[in-house]
């Protein structure tokens, strides 16, 4: 709380067993890693950056950035958040959403649970990424392209029907396009599933090396 932790490699692990990780600022040119098991990760200074590293893993109880987005500068990204709230991140610079320290893209298991991430750049889900919620809606917007893979607001991402709630929207000052393609191209693992879903472009939309967007 209103405090500054800085290193220049290993990893900076905070945990809180028993509340809530108020965070002020934290820097490291490797990884962070922090975990409110039975509480939130609150962001605790306002606009300034929360946390800026390479890698970063949040896990929380009841939300990550419910009330304010985390602010961050990360290259890689993975978040979970498993009974009540919502995760919100804002980043500066680039940003893929990844597998790190054993979680697997961003996850919302709250129900109707929100997941909103905003970057001041680029935004790609990764090959061993993936966003999802169960029943909450999705935003994903980037001042420069969003390229998507596996987001989906029930957590299934083949098959005929559609998720039965949620809505997922994306926004791009550039492009929106395919990140990944597993087997062919087009193959049959949807990059977007929701019972709504909203593309905003600046540019194009599907038609990159992997268009289409499944």
């Amino acid at each position: 709380n209103g405090t500054t932790t800085t290193a220049v490699d290993g990893t900076i692990t905070y945990t809180a067993t028993n509340g809530d990780v108020n965070l002020s600022t934290l820097s490291n040119n490797a990884s962070i890693k922090v975990s409110a098991a039975n509480g939130a990760i609150i962001d605790n200074n306002g606009t300034s950056n929360n946390i800026t590293a390479q890698n970063v893993s949040l896990l929380a109880k009841n939300g990550i950035g419910s009330a304010k987005a985390i602010d961050t500068q990360v290259a890689n990204l993975a978040a979970k958040n498993i009974t009540t709230g919502n995760i919100a991140i804002e980043n500066t610079g680039d940003l893929l959403i990844t597998t790190v320290d054993g979680l697997v893209g961003v996850e919302n298991q709250a129900a109707a649970g929100k997941v909103k991430i905003e970057t001041h750049s680029d935004l790609t889900v990764n090959s061993d990424g993936q966003i999802i919620t169960n029943g909450g809606d999705i935003e994903l917007e980037a001042d420069g392209n969003v390229n998507v893979h596996k987001v989906s607001t029930d957590g299934t991402f083949t098959g005929s029907s559609s998720p039965a709630a949620g809505t997922v929207t994306v926004t791009a000052g550039a492009d929106i396009q395919d990140s990944y393609d597993v087997n062919s191209n087009p193959d049959d693992i949807y990059d977007i599933s929701a019972k709504n879903i909203v593309l905003n472009a600046g540019n194009d939309i599907g038609t990159g090396l992997l268009a289409p967007i499944e």
